[in-house]
């Protein structure tokens, strides 16, 4: 294709795109990893910080999964939560360690647990910690977005498959989200047609 021009840019302004077109907005990221940014309609002109997985990411599955951890290695939840972890993960503390940090690519499996832990949200316990995930989230992008962030729209799938709890912890943090989509693929391709 000797004739063609190729530009390539950010997965978040392909985010941007599906959930504003060319209108202007908050929009975030809630899927392995996590995002904020501000979009004016044609570009990202402000964006939070993630710091990645290893520093940052709050809201995201591995920020979840992360924070479950947490409270699995101190012996915090109840034996009904622990059991089903070990049951379905097939492992006990020691393992988890291991995993942890033997392993070379723990981000992938400490990711993992989002689902399990979809499945036990009907445990206050759960609850709690699925809440806290996305008000660390919201506090963070509130710390960094100053621009009267109050209205944003969502994509990712922990943001999609958690999203009573996002809205839940937006409204507390006084941000209204009109829209959280799964995957941003379908919107970009919808509004393209020709």
């Amino acid at each position: 294709f000797p004739h063609c021009k190729v530009e390539v840019f950010s997965d978040i302004l392909a985010v941007c795109h599906a959930l504003y077109g060319t209108e202007s907005g908050y929009a975030g990221i809630l899927g392995t990893g996590s995002v904020g940014c501000f979009y004016n309609g044609k570009e990202i002109v402000e964006i939070a910080p993630s710091l990645g997985y290893l520093l940052g990411d709050e809201g995201s599955g591995f920020y979840l999964g992360k924070l479950f951890l947490q409270d699995y290695l101190k012996g915090l939840w109840s034996d009904h939560i622990r059991n089903a972890f070990e049951k379905e993960f097939e492992c006990n503390r020691n393992m988890v360690v291991r995993k942890i940090y033997r392993d070379g690519n723990p981000q992938h499996w400490i990711s993992s647990i989002a689902p399990f832990i979809e499945k036990m949200e009907g445990s206050e316990e759960i609850q709690s910690l699925i809440l806290l995930n996305f008000d660390l989230f919201f506090e963070h992008q509130l710390s960094y977005l100053k621009n009267g962030a109050s209205l944003w729209r969502i994509s990712g799938s922990i943001g999609f498959h958690f999203a009573p709890f996002v809205l839940k912890s937006a409204q507390k943090h006084g941000i209204l989200i009109d829209k959280i989509i799964k995957s941003p693929l379908e919107k970009i391709i919808e509004q393209n047609k020709i």
